[in-house]
């Protein structure tokens, strides 16, 4: 393993889901089964505004050690609650969180903003290892696959698959092993606790992407400005 490496975040910062997130995921599958229903984006982001893993990141869930575990807690915690709130009853609830879960994974539903494969090529040549670490759906092998990611990323750190979610130091710890401890390592992404405030708290730097936030030492309004700000401090350094 070379010893300099880019830890990326994925959602948000290599790419995105087409159509938003969680709320209209659970929004696609209501109109899979009622095309004529009367709910909206408003009535549903409040519903799925905690209760992920994420949301509590200082808590292990190593219990939730597959993918079927995973997907199981998530639907009885957060997307059937969802439901049942709208007044769907039990089992409607199940199956309509069951058609969210397929459509959320659906690889055809993610998309890469359009400078993450130049930029990822670029670093790739200047001897740059990637790896994503990301918290996501245990899919997200499947959804960098179908996006052509895998040809640049050596290593993915997916926090449903590791029981610990960014910035708890313990999946930090266990990314920087699978990289085999590198002498260089960067934290890219755009969530300040998650991505720049938890690699810090790890001993390596981080680059807060396409937002702004005074905390974040390094800034960078969109992947472009990444090989930039790696080349200065890599002359500032001895």
């Amino acid at each position: 393993m070379s010893s300099k490496v880019l830890f990326w975040d994925f959602d948000g910062t290599l790419g995105y889901r087409r159509g938003g997130k969680w709320s209209s995921a659970l929004l696609e599958a209501l109109h899979e089964i009622e095309p004529d229903c009367d709910v909206t984006l408003d009535d549903l982001k409040p519903l799925v505004s905690s209760g992920f893993p994420w949301h509590h990141p200082d808590v292990a869930h190593t219990h939730l050690h597959t993918p079927e575990f995973w997907w199981s807690s998530l639907r009885k915690q957060v997307i059937e609650k969802a439901y049942r709130s709208l007044g769907y009853h039990e089992h409607a609830a199940q199956r309509l969180a069951l058609i969210a879960q397929e459509t959320y994974i659906d690889v055809k539903k993610w998309a890469l903003y359009e400078d993450a494969l130049p930029v990822l090529e670029r670093l790739k040549e200047q001897g740059w290892i990637h790896a994503v670490i990301s918290n996501h759906v245990p899919e997200l092998q499947d959804i960098l696959n179908y996006l052509g990611l895998t040809d640049f990323i050596s290593v993915i750190i997916n926090s449903s698959l590791e029981g610990y979610e960014k910035p708890h130091p313990q999946l930090y710890q266990i990314a920087l092993q699978k990289v085999g401890n590198p002498r260089t390592v960067w934290m890219i992404g755009d969530n300040l606790h998650a991505d720049v405030l938890g690699a810090e708290n790890v001993g390596f730097k981080g680059i807060l992407v396409r937002t702004e936030e005074k905390r974040a030492a390094f800034q960078a309004k969109d992947l472009y400005e990444i090989p930039n700000i790696l080349a200065r401090v890599e002359q500032q350094e001895p």
